[in-house]
């Protein structure tokens, strides 16, 4: 090779020879031209995404002789050059690479083509690319449903020179190659297309370090889980170093003590770059698994008659809404199967799919073309299905790590699969210990690192803010020369909603201003008492955009590591506000023979309102349950005549506790008039005889004599405004005098002595 990896000798020594093997990702020792590094790793998300997918099943009638269906798939090269246009590689080599990946390739019925010519990118800024410029160059620049493929004269992340890098799915469509390496190296681009469509090294899901796979095939095997999770690799220690002549010189064995026979030949190893030269059938088949379900809205040309669908999401928490759309390009009819589902089939091209509970679920299509062939596709646990709740919690838990085992109900998002969060003794409080990533020996290829410690979730219903506290300890590494902009290290702290992977920041400190000691170190670093600050941080259920729609938050702390030092946590306490406010300005008027309850609106942590009701001075009972989203209630569950004063109340009500009572709202029916214009007296009150009604009426009215349970006992038609009745044939008692002129109508007490 042309390129070399070298690293300052102070840096090596503080880093140590653990990590000089990290940043590579081929062999460094017993090489005369040593590889450069493969970039690829694998977050938490995209190993949890590609362990849903598996074997897609499709008919036999669809299958090639190599038992896969012939198809194309589409790549467009960029070119990266100096302004002047000059470097950079071939335009004429990428058919050559194009031909050498196809030939490779051909086992798995897939063919690469150039959908365009190279398109050249002359910047001087670009030529030698670090990938921390990836979005900066590549977002305006990407084709939408190809692979975009980036080749820059000199390739870096994080100080590290590599030889490529891509992302396993869910990821952007890109994939990046030094030109040395893509120029001079058979099976660069191979090896980078098969991380793009889900395949790990042989050694495993990390860059470094040896497998956790057993070399045993059959009974107590692991090779379905561990490694490559592919058995028909052999079990791979990692060949950094220990490949002589295309040979495995090394003597590692297992976790049961059997020797490793590992493969240098394969493209997907760590064996110096002139060894590899295959693939095993198991890998192409987990490229087609990828290409089906990681990558199946790329724009695919199939070459036979082949289903294909594709959907709007595939993960989700429950209930998930999925939008499926056919895509089979000369179909005429067909017919879905969606079990578990709100729908078991359906023979739309575009379908909407509800799934309530948590789970994986499978998905078939079968399409019939003009011709009455049939094709079928069965993707088995395509959609995963999460529970929001599954680490919830509903207290104010303080963790002083009294034990080593993380908290219940925390998880850890370990990125790269390697260094992160752990347990240490070190602590604010004596007999206790920490929690800390030990980013003195981090020694990552892509910086920074992220590892998130997921703490436990909150029903974001019940609550008006969290607050999230911790002690923390931290200082940054110290060279010889001076302070490296490579030795600091960033703390985070956020949340995540729901079963959403991506944090919400609340508060990032990096740097200097993370430091909690008077100077840095070149040390591995660990806290003495007085080195330790504490954070102190709160999200308000307000500022979360939408949180009417979402169910649980997260509180997250996040080491961004650098290769700076240690960082330590202690003392982590999340602090959940359940207090629920009383309903406010609490009112109520007799309108149209019932009662209007109006109240501002309910707190923002309610899940109901109650009412309660008191008739006649008794005593305070349930009357409704109403939506917290209600701010009125009409009651009309009583008869007006029988009652003099009616009281009520309210309270907002969670699944932690309830609020205060809300202030008294009294109404007395019987002394309010529906309409007021009819304003009358009645005397004397009591009566043993008869009684004058006095109006203002100029026109016939009727007075209505009623008892208590409405009924009309005595009516008078007259035009007078002053009439007398006669109750001396009533028994005595309390009655009810109502005038009514045909427009409105007004109720008067009297009683009616024996």
């Amino acid at each position: 090779m042309a390129l070399f990896l070298i690293l300052d000798f102070s840096i090596m020594m503080r880093l140590g020879f653990k990590v000089l093997l990290l940043v590579t990702c081929f062999s460094l020792i017993g090489q005369t031209s040593p590889d450069l590094g493969c970039g690829t790793e694998a977050t938490q998300e995209q190993i949890d995404f590609m362990n849903s997918f598996s074997r897609v099943r499709t008919s036999p009638s669809n299958r090639a002789v190599n038992n896969f269906a012939p198809v194309r798939v589409p790549v467009q090269f960029f070119l990266l050059r100096n302004s002047d246009n000059s470097g950079g590689l071939e335009t004429s080599r990428t058919a050559s690479l194009i031909d050498e990946v196809n030939d490779i390739y051909a086992a798995a019925g897939m063919t690469f083509f150039e959908v365009s010519d190279p398109i050249i990118v002359a910047n001087d800024n670009f030529y030698n690319l670090d990938s921390s410029q990836e979005n900066e160059l590549a977002a305006s620049r990407d084709k939408p449903g190809v692979i975009n493929i980036y080749v820059s004269n000199n390739l870096t992340s994080g100080g590290s020179q590599l030889c490529g890098y891509t992302r396993f799915p869910p990821s952007a469509d890109r994939v990046f190659l030094a030109t040395a390496c893509a120029d001079n190296e058979f099976g660069t681009t191979a090896h980078e297309l098969g991380h793009y469509f889900t395949l790990y090294h042989t050694h495993g899901k990390t860059n470094n370090g040896t497998t956790d796979e057993l070399v045993t095939r059959g009974a107590g095997a692991n090779c379905t889980v561990a490694g490559d999770d592919l058995c028909d690799t052999a079990a791979d220690p990692n060949l950094s170093g220990q490949v002589s002549g295309c040979s495995y010189t090394g003597s590692a064995v297992d976790a049961n003590g059997q020797a490793f026979g590992p493969d240098p030949s394969n493209i997907m190893s760590y064996a110096p770059n002139s060894c590899r030269t295959s693939m095993s059938a198991g890998q192409f088949e987990r490229i087609r698994d990828g290409m089906e379900q990681g990558r199946n809205y790329l724009n695919l040309i199939y070459e036979n008659f082949t289903a294909a669908f594709v959907s709007d999401v595939r993960v989700g928490c429950a209930p998930l809404i999925v939008k499926f759309t056919d895509e089979t390009s000369t179909g005429s009819s067909r017919n879905w199967s969606f079990p578990g589902s709100d729908k078991e089939s359906s023979t739309a091209r575009n379908v909407f799919v509800t799934y309530d509970e948590p789970g994986f679920y499978d998905v078939t299509l079968t399409v019939t073309n003009d011709s009455g062939e049939e094709s079928i596709i069965t993707r088995e646990n395509y959609i995963l299905v999460k529970d929001p709740f599954e680490n919830l919690i509903q207290d104010t838990t303080l963790n002083t790590f009294n034990v080593e085992d993380i908290p219940s109900k925390w998880t850890i998002d370990n990125d790269d699969s390697g260094t992160s969060w752990e347990y240490n003794s070190s602590s604010v409080d004596e007999g206790s210990g920490s929690y800390f990533v030990n980013n003195y020996n981090y020694g990552a290829e892509l910086l920074p690192q992220y590892d998130d410690l997921n703490l436990s979730s909150i029903d974001l219903n019940d609550i008006n803010s969290l607050t999230i506290e911790f002690s923390y300890a931290y200082t940054h590494s110290i060279f010889e020369d001076g302070v490296s902009v490579l030795a600091y290290d960033t703390l985070l702290i956020g949340y995540k909603l729901d079963c959403d992977q991506e944090i919400n920041q609340l508060e990032k400190i990096g740097g200097e201003e993370l430091r909690t000691t008077s100077a840095g170190s070149n040390i591995f670093f660990i806290p003495t008492d007085d080195e330790w600050s504490t954070i102190s941080t709160t999200i308000v259920k307000t500022d979360i955009s939408g949180y009417k729609d979402l169910s649980s938050i997260t509180p997250v702390i996040q080491s961004q590591s650098g290769n700076g030092n240690n960082l330590y946590i202690d003392r982590v306490h999340v602090i959940p506000d359940f207090s629920l406010d009383s309903l406010e300005f609490f009112r109520g008027k007799f309108e149209n023979e019932g009662v209007l309850l109006r109240w501002a609106n309910s707190a923002v942590n309610s899940r109901s309102v109650i009412i309660e009701r008191s008739i006649d001075n008794g005593a305070f009972e349930e009357l409704v349950t109403l939506d917290p989203s209600q701010t009125e209630y009409t009651d009309t569950d009583f008869t007006i005549e029988e009652v003099e004063s009616i009281r009520y109340r309210g309270r907002n009500v969670n699944s932690v506790g309830e609020s205060s009572l809300s202030e008294i709202a009294e109404v007395t029916p019987v002394l309010t008039s529906t309409v007021e214009k009819n304003n009358f007296k009645v005397y004397p009150n009591p009566t043993k005889g008869n009684i004058s009604v006095v109006t203002e009426i100029n026109s016939v009215y009727s007075i209505e004599i009623m008892d208590l349970s409405g009924r009309v006992v005595k009516k008078v038609e007259t035009n007078q405004n002053e009439t007398q009745v006669d109750l001396s044939s009533l028994e005595g008692g309390l009655f009810f005098v109502r005038v009514n002129d045909g427009r409105s109508t007004t109720l008067r007490k009297i009683v009616k002595l024996d």
